[in-house]
């Protein structure tokens, strides 16, 4: 798996190239960071009652007019720390990761990133994809995911960076001891 920072681009997360966008919301309230297109979706689903801002909740929109990802996942992450988020990935990744999806790009929306944060994505990743196959044939297919980006402003990005070595490092070590 790969696991890179990258920073918003002009036209925002809904211009962010992917094949599936995770957004993971933080707080009781609606983000005021959100953009266009994902903001206005994000109200309408609390508004109408399909989306709560409660930790493990979780939206899955396909095809959104004016977003470039094909599928977008809202996932809401209580109170933003590192263990609510690593949840909030691993809720969010359910409706992607038996999918075509190859690359998610992952923002965050009311919480701003820290190296435990990076971390904890990376161990929500490893975790939810990971399947033994070694002597079970029976095993689901593999998933698709191969990279995955966390989008992050330029502050951020160092922490960011640290958090996903450290995050790549403890999960290989959690799969060899799997194996």
């Amino acid at each position: 798996m790969d696991f890179k920072s990258q920073l918003a681009g002009s036209k925002g997360l809904a211009g962010t190239a992917a094949d599936a966008l995770l957004v993971l919301v933080a707080g009781q309230e609606m983000p005021g960071d959100l953009d266009g297109v994902l903001a206005e979706t994000l109200a309408a689903a609390i508004k109408q009652g399909d989306f709560t801002l409660k930790a493990g909740q979780t939206l899955y929109a396909h095809q959104l007019a004016g977003v470039k990802a094909a599928r977008v996942v809202f996932a809401h992450a209580g109170d933003g720390s590192a263990k609510a988020l690593r949840k909030a990935v691993a809720a969010g990744l359910a409706p992607i990761k038996s999918g075509g999806a190859g690359h998610l790009v992952v923002a965050a929306a009311g919480l701003a990133w820290t190296d435990a944060h990076a971390e904890a994505v990376v161990a929500a990743v490893a975790d939810t994809l990971y399947v033994y196959r070694h002597t079970k044939p029976s095993a689901p297919a593999e998933s698709r995911l191969r990279s995955v980006g966390l989008v992050c402003s330029k502050a951020e990005s160092a922490a960011v960076i640290a958090g996903l070595k450290r995050g790549q490092a403890i999960a290989a070590g959690s799969t060899l001891a799997r194996e």
